[in-house]
């Protein structure tokens, strides 16, 4: 579980939402079997994926981000629904990559709101660090002034501290504001800072008011309804070849490694080939 907190400076020019997620990232090592390396940059961008998609207003929205350095980590992915539930994965959950490789790697985002074409965009990886990544592609893509900082504490293998905010200048974005928020964002988020005090201290000097907050999880939506629809999507010569009669048919869900099995059976009728 993971707690999100949002919050608005007194004169409307300014927004954050902070994140307090110890629990969320203990949750994704728990799944993926990640080593510390893997689970801070893959913690770091669930993160920044949940509380982007906290941003959407939509309960079908859907936000994914991905990360590819073409270091050893390979690609990250992070998903997340508007309530900033989140399921993520990395390709090599027991790599060390300790920064991100920079120089050929890309951010990419896709912002599904409904629309019949899902917003897409991609920038190169400007930093090692993910929060650093997140303000290039705020600043590159959708020109909104953002600031964002993430903080991951590890002992034995698990998080004992995952935190951070986004904050962002609203329209008509003030200098006087843009200078505060750079104030604000040079102070590093201190280990043990709850959302709340998150967001506040983001919006310090502007008597911010908390506008809202609910707990978050990392939750997968693969059912079996899904695994069928994927299936049926595969070309029929290569369905045909996967139902051997009397053996199992079995798909396992990277997102949460639950496993769905189907005989070939129940396979063919599901999916209307026979």
């Amino acid at each position: 579980m993971a707690k999100i907190v949002r919050a608005l400076s007194e004169d409307g020019g300014a927004f954050a939402a902070a994140i307090d997620a110890a629990d969320m990232v203990n949750e994704l090592i728990r799944i993926h079997g990640l080593n510390v390396s893997a689970a801070a940059h893959l913690g770091k961008l669930a993160l920044a994926c949940s509380l982007m998609g906290s941003l959407m207003k939509n309960s079908g929205d859907k936000l994914t981000l991905s990360v590819n350095s073409g270091g050893t980590l390979g690609s990250l992915l992070a998903e997340s629904d508007y309530m900033g539930n989140v399921r993520a994965k990395a390709d090599n959950p027991h790599a060390f990559e300790e920064p991100l490789v920079t120089g050929s790697g890309t951010f990419h985002s896709i912002k599904d709101i409904g629309l019949k074409v899902p917003h897409s965009a991609q920038v190169p990886l400007q930093s090692p660090d993910i929060a650093d990544n997140v303000m290039a592609y705020y600043i590159l893509s959708e020109q909104i002034p953002t600031f964002c900082a993430f903080q991951l504490s590890f002992e034995g293998g698990k998080a004992v501290y995952a935190g951070g905010y986004i904050v962002q200048a609203l329209p008509p974005v003030s200098k006087e504001v843009i200078k505060q928020i750079e104030v604000n964002a040079a102070v590093p988020v201190a280990l043990g800072t709850n959302a709340e005090q998150l967001a506040l201290a983001a919006l310090a000097g502007m008597n911010a008011n908390l506008l809202d907050s609910w707990d978050c999880f990392v939750h997968c939506s693969c059912s079996a309804e899904h695994t069928i629809d994927m299936l049926a999507a595969l070309p029929k010569p290569d369905l045909e070849a996967l139902f051997v009669d009397g053996e199992n048919i079995e798909v396992c869900c990277d997102f949460c490694g639950k496993r769905y099995v189907f005989n070939s059976e129940q396979a063919k009728k599901l999916i209307s080939l026979e």
